[in-house]
């Protein structure tokens, strides 16, 4: 299954759909995940070097610093992941059975959620599968990002875009 991000679509699902390789179906709110010419076929299959071809961890790894000050300035108004230390963050993680990267993607969609909806514990978010994750994500970044006027929309994406190159 895809590995979260979503969470990297957490956020980054906030425009972010063509940055991280993520199509829309004729749903707008169902991703069609688009591989890269050098992504694997199988999700959990290795290439010849070591490195895993998951799809999901790609997304994770756009969830740089850069792409949490956006959505913490942005978006949140308030730290979210940033303040988080790494004692607190590896203990938070390994309760919730997750990579510390994906903790933070769960974090940041947990907060986007609870602005277009309703608040969903991060430990509950960590038991959905990758592409539930994913669909949520996207779902949610719609939401937001349609209570947005026109010209805030397409700045938060073009910033967005801009910290994913």
């Amino acid at each position: 299954m895809i590995k979260a991000f979503i969470l990297s679509a957490a956020l980054a699902a906030l425009s972010l759909p063509s940055a991280l390789g993520i199509a829309q179906a004729e749903d707008k709110h169902i991703p069609t995940p688009i591989p890269s010419s050098d992504s694997c076929v199988a999700e959990e299959s290795s290439v010849a070097d070591g490195k895993s071809c998951n799809f999901a961890d790609s997304l994770l790894e756009k969830l740089t610093p850069e792409v949490v000050e956006v959505y913490e300035r942005r978006i949140s108004g308030r730290p979210v992941v940033s303040h988080m230390d790494e004692a607190w963050l590896a203990l938070a993680s390994a309760r919730a059975g997750v990579s510390e990267q994906k903790f933070k993607a769960l974090a940041l969609l947990a907060d986007l959620m609870a602005r277009t909806s309703k608040p969903v514990p991060v430990a509950a978010l960590a038991k959905l599968g990758d592409f539930e994750l994913l669909m949520l994500a996207r779902k949610h970044a719609g939401i937001y990002l349609d209570g947005l006027p026109e010209e805030e929309r397409e700045s938060l994406k073009a910033e967005f875009k801009a910290v994913l190159k």
